[in-house]
């Protein structure tokens, strides 16, 4: 089974509003797909800056971030299609035995301050990334990891788990390596990438938080796998205006959303679509109850599950694509059963009854994190919330939302999390620090984390049946449904299928 990265972000973008407004985001006149450099030139709209140049310390998880990064940095292995993953630094690999991968590396590789991408530069980046702090949410996939150099162009993994699905981790996130002088000051990462990637940084033509530049770079050994001459990565602040700048030619690429995916084909830009892999609700993040006291019984927790109608807030915000359920997996995960999925159906008087039980029969204020495009589901969620007395205090973050995120100020926050498949995907989610826990909740994550990340086959389809059932039973979210992340393109791109989150940098190139 293979692993897909997770993607905290708080864009719920199939829950913004119909209307298109050219606002938010850089002001620019539109870029043309023929440019200098290379066979042309590409902008793409998002609705995130990079938090930084470190791959390994994203606390948003990479998928949000892989346009950044793999436009300055190479990875281990790269996708050729859905669950099909291919050479990057490594040209072939093998596994001695369940616990082993040992990887040939590609001579000749260079990073931007001229030193070389040997097999100590790999080991450099693991033993970095496992003792890293703040720890990124990359550490679920390699703490398990030992590194040793076998020669200059063979590395060798070993691990306490089976290392089947390392290498489609490596290709979505996992892999990408940093030069070894750069993570001896890993500050410098902060706004200047160190790596051997396709592109460099262009300052000239980066604002950060608004526009970030790339050039190619000329010595580059894989050209043809990055068509692109330049590329421009631009930030709007809500999904309408992302949608505008679609449609305009300011970007040739951006993320959909159900209410506007039929105005983009009537535009003439092409819908590409996604399974429902993406799970969207609330997060509650303290479970221990340390800043906001009654969301530490599960009574509590539990009641805010049947307070919502879910069923509502999916039709609304994301009608075909997308499914109402209470539970982290949708339809097309493993884990997912539809009677479970209904098992908080809407019951306000239930949700009354848990709320009087557990002592709190006058509700409680719940301070949530948001951002302007999450504010759609957050206010939703905060209507029926309000109908059994709980007061949801919104607070929107639109740039600093990730680091807001990891601060463990929040008891609450909007948030969408990838979850194909959904070992790694689980364990990941269960496993991020965004809050407090109890030492007993804490001990049952770590559990679930290790059931599904230390079985395979039949025995790890057990594993996440259970997982899935206990995070359910103990309410750590308040789900509202699965979707599916759309894209929109203008008719000069293709976007080729790579099976991650669609149209990345690294499945976009010139239609024919």
């Amino acid at each position: 089974m293979f692993a897909k990265r997770a993607a905290l972000c708080a864009a719920i973008a199939a829950l913004t509003a119909t209307a298109v407004a050219a606002c938010g985001g850089p002001s620019s006149t539109p870029t043309s797909t023929s440019g200098s450099g290379g066979t042309s030139a590409i902008a793409i709209g998002l609705q995130f800056a990079t938090v930084n140049f470190n791959p390994w310390l994203v606390p948003n998880g990479p998928n949000y971030s892989l346009n950044y990064t793999s436009a300055v940095y190479d990875s281990l292995t790269t996708l050729t299609g859905p669950d099909k993953v291919g050479p990057g630094i490594a040209t072939s690999w093998t596994e001695p035995n369940p616990t082993t991968l040992e990887m040939t590396l590609r001579p000749g590789i260079a990073f931007a301050d001229g030193t070389s991408l040997d097999a100590a530069a790999v080991k450099a980046n693991f033993d970095y990334a496992r003792t890293a702090s703040p720890a990124g949410s990359l550490v679920t996939y390699i703490k398990n990891l030992t590194t040793t150099v076998v020669n200059a162009t063979t590395v060798r993994f070993t691990s306490t788990v089976p290392v089947t699905d390392l290498p489609f981790d490596f290709a979505t996130g996992a892999g990408f390596i940093v030069s070894p002088k750069a993570l001896a000051h890993p500050s410098s990462l902060n706004d200047q990438p160190d790596g051997s990637g396709p592109y460099t940084l262009d300052a000239s033509g980066t604002i950060s938080g608004q526009q970030y530049t790339f050039t190619r770079r000329a010595t580059y050994w894989n050209k043809a796998a990055f068509p692109y001459g330049k590329v421009t990565l631009r930030v709007y602040s809500s999904q309408q205006a992302l949608d505008s700048a679609v449609r305009s030619g300011q970007v040739q690429v951006a993320q959909g959303a159900a209410q506007t995916n039929a105005a983009d084909k009537a535009a003439g830009l092409t819908v590409v679509p996604a399974p429902q892999i993406t799970t969207a609700g609330i997060w509650i993040n303290d479970e221990a109850g340390a800043a906001v006291k009654p969301l530490g019984d599960v009574r509590v927790r539990q009641a805010l599950n049947y307070a919502v109608d879910r069923k509502a807030i999916a039709a609304l915000g994301f009608g075909a694509d997308g499914t109402a359920t209470s539970l982290v997996v949708g339809p097309d995960s493993p884990g997912y059963r539809a009677n479970a999925a209904a098992s908080y159906p809407y019951d306000p008087a239930k949700a009354k009854a848990l709320l009087a039980q557990a002592g709190y029969p006058d509700g409680f204020t719940l301070p949530m994190l948001s951002t302007q495009s999450g504010d759609l589901l957050a206010q939703a969620v905060a209507g029926y919330l309000r109908a059994i007395g709980v007061t949801v205090q919104i607070s929107d973050h639109n740039t600093d939302f990730v680091q807001q995120a990891t601060s463990g100020r929040w008891a609450s926050m909007v948030f969408e999390w990838s979850m194909d498949p959904a070992a790694q995907s689980i364990a990941s989610l269960v496993s991020a620090n965004f809050g407090p826990h109890t030492p007993q909740q804490d001990a049952q994550i770590q559990a679930l984390a290790a059931q599904v990340l230390g079985t395979t086959g039949t025995a790890q389809s057990t594993a996440i049946d259970q997982a899935v059932a206990t995070i359910n039973q103990q309410a750590w979210f308040v789900m509202v449904g699965t979707v599916g992340l759309t894209y929109s393109t203008a008719n000069t791109v293709s976007c080729t299928d790579l099976g991650l989150a669609t149209c990345l940098l690294s499945s976009l190139h010139p239609a024919k």
